[in-house]
């Protein structure tokens, strides 16, 4: 059977430390989150192949890279209008991570004659085995 042991995060040896931060710290981002539970996740990127998934809910974006070795340079993903900054990242130093993006840097998305209804091409830098949560403004 499978259960959740608590006390492996207290493990100094282990990395499960690093996944229960993060897993504390989205928590805390979804409460924080006005009205998160009312609004509906919007698939905005379902890749198999690439392994990419993403959905919005409100204006957060979440972004998963499930590849165990391929990083993506300038993925492009359609999502709304507007600028991104990230606010979460599991590839941070503190989760265990290797630090590979410049959270503070701010992503403008842009558009072009593929691009549907309001939305916009929203290019980013996905490591390798990471989540990220981007805030819209």
């Amino acid at each position: 059977y499978a259960r959740r042991q608590w006390s492996l995060a207290d493990n100094g040896f282990l990395k499960y430390k690093y996944l229960y931060a993060f897993d504390k710290a989205m928590i805390q981002l979804i409460k924080k989150a006005r009205g998160f539970a009312n609004k509906k996740p919007i698939q905005r990127c379902a890749n198999d192949g690439d392994q990419i998934l993403a959905f919005e809910r409100g204006n957060l974006l979440f972004v998963f890279n499930l590849h165990p070795h391929q990083s993506y340079e300038g993925y492009g993903i359609m999502t709304q209008a507007g600028k991104y900054q990230c606010i979460l990242n599991s590839d941070a130093p503190q989760f265990g991570g290797f630090g590979l993006t410049d959270d503070k840097v701010e992503h403008f998305t842009h558009g072009d004659e593929y691009c549907e209804f309001d939305l916009e091409w929203l290019k980013l830098y996905i490591p390798a085995r990471s989540a990220m949560v981007f805030k819209r403004s």
